[in-house]
C-alpha cells in the first residue's frame, strides 16, 4: 500500500499551502513536506467547478506519470507514462468529448477550444502524476488535477498540488513498486 496525504489548513479554505506525508505499507516514510495547492484554496469534491482555481478534497487513485523524459530509475513501471511533447495536451474544455483527458492532439479530430500544454516552457511538468479526480469526465466539474513541481516555493496552482522537484523525485522513487498508489487531499 502506498498512500500520499496532503493536509490543507482546516481553518482557512482559501489557504494555498499544505503539507505532505507519505506512507508505504502503513509506515510513514516521508513526512512534513511543504506543498502548495490551488490559488483559491480547496473545496469539497462535490463543490468543485471547472476553472475555480481550487483543489478538490478527497481520496483518489494515481493513474499515470508524466514527464519531459522517461527515466526508469525513478519512474514507477506499473503506471502508464506520458512523455510530454509539443503535441501532448490536457483538455479542459467542458464541451469536448476529450474533457479531462490527456491526448495527442495530432491523433484526434479537434473539438476543443481550451487545453493545457503538457510540454511547458518551465519545469512544472518535468515530472508529475495524474490525480484521478473526475474520472467520469463530468463536464464543468473540474479537470486535469495533477501533482507536479511548483513554479517557485509555495507558488499556488490552478487546482493541482505542487511541491519541489527534489520532493517530487523522492515521492516517485518511493512509489516505484506500488501497484495502486493513492492520494488523499484533506484538512
Amino acid at each position: 500500500m502506498f498512500h500520499i496525504r496532503v493536509k490543507c489548513d482546516e481553518n482557512n479554505s482559501a489557504s494555498t499551502k499544505g503539507s505532505i506525508n507519505v506512507w508505504k505499507n502503513d509506515e510513514l516514510v516521508f513526512s512534513n513536506i511543504h506543498c502548495s495547492i490551488g490559488k483559491n484554496g480547496y473545496v469539497l469534491k462535490k463543490g468543485k467547478k471547472e476553472g475555480d482555481g481550487k483543489t478538490p478534497l478527497g481520496i483518489y487513485s494515481v493513474t499515470g506519470i508524466f514527464g519531459y523524459q522517461e527515466d526508469g530509475t525513478i519512474l514507477p513501471a506499473n503506471l502508464p507514462f506520458y512523455l510530454c511533447t509539443s503535441d501532448l495536451i490536457a483538455v479542459d474544455d467542458s464541451n469536448s468529448k476529450f474533457y479531462n483527458q490527456i491526448i495527442d492532439r495530432t491523433k484526434v479530430d479537434q473539438d476543443f477550444n481550451s487545453f493545457e500544454e503538457m510540454l511547458r516552457p518551465d519545469d512544472q511538468y518535468k515530472f508529475g502524476f495524474i490525480i484521478d479526480y473526475n474520472h467520469q469526465n463530468i463536464p464543468f466539474k473540474g479537470s486535469c488535477i495533477f501533482f507536479h513541481i511548483w513554479k517557485s516555493e509555495f507558488s499556488p496552482t490552478e487546482g493541482c498540488v505542487a511541491t519541489s522537484e527534489e520532493n517530487m523525485l523522492t515521492i516517485l522513487k518511493l512509489m516505484q513498486e506500488e501497484r495502486h498508489p493513492t492520494i488523499e487531499i484533506t484538512t
